[in-house]
């Protein structure tokens, strides 16, 4: 499957948000990219749906949704949290934490780097570390606003070059799909240990 089609959903806007869901789905197929689907092998896909409005769903990228939900590398980070009843699939997704769906899929490591390169994002921002850490990439459009702290909803012009720099970006060490593929980079639902029991997802 393409990661970037001339016209998702019906429509090539784009200025338009970008939803919770199409996120998901291009993040997937950004960390498996040229994948067989055979080889698209996630433990993520036997794990139950952690969202009440997903546990119908017959949506393509329903496994996507369940990846990201489980997937944590060793900061103990998911990137979509589970601490929601609800995934909202056609919601649209703040700046911020499109980014850090992004940055905690691909295991980027954060930045420490406290000063803040916008005037609207103080670094007291939960999420200000992948903010910086995107600012840093150049994942990012260039100025001086980040868009009131990050909470304005992410173009789809925006997700996709996003996704593109950290594709292209040779210096960025991409998850292959043995990592992605094996059970010990995954929250496992029903294994409880004194780690996975203090860290909030």
């Amino acid at each position: 499957a393409q990661i970037i089609q001339s016209n998702q959903n019906g429509t090539n806007n784009a200025t338009q948000y970008f939803t919770k869901e199409l996120l998901a789905k291009i993040a997937y197929l950004g960390l498996y990219k040229q994948i067989p689907v055979s080889q698209q092998l996630s433990p993520a896909r036997f794990f139950p749906v952690p969202f009440g409005d997903m546990q119908n769903s017959s949506s393509t990228w329903l496994n996507a949704v369940k990846m990201l939900s489980y997937l944590q590398w060793s900061d103990d980070k998911t990137p979509f949290d589970r601490d929601r009843s609800n995934f909202g699939p056609n919601d649209p997704m703040p700046r911020k934490y499109v980014l850090k769906v992004l940055l905690e899929a691909f295991n980027i490591p954060l930045s420490t780097n406290t000063t803040s390169p916008y005037s609207d994002v103080p670094n007291s921002d939960a999420m200000f570390k992948y903010i910086r850490t995107a600012y840093d990439l150049g994942l990012l459009p260039t100025g001086t606003i980040f868009n009131v702290g990050g909470n304005v909803n992410m173009t789809r012009e925006d997700v996709f070059v996003a996704l593109w720099k950290i594709l292209s970006t040779t210096t960025i060490t991409k998850p292959n799909y043995t990592q992605l593929n094996d059970i010990s980079n995954y929250y496992v639902p029903g294994n409880y240990t004194p780690n996975n029991m203090s860290i909030a997802p």
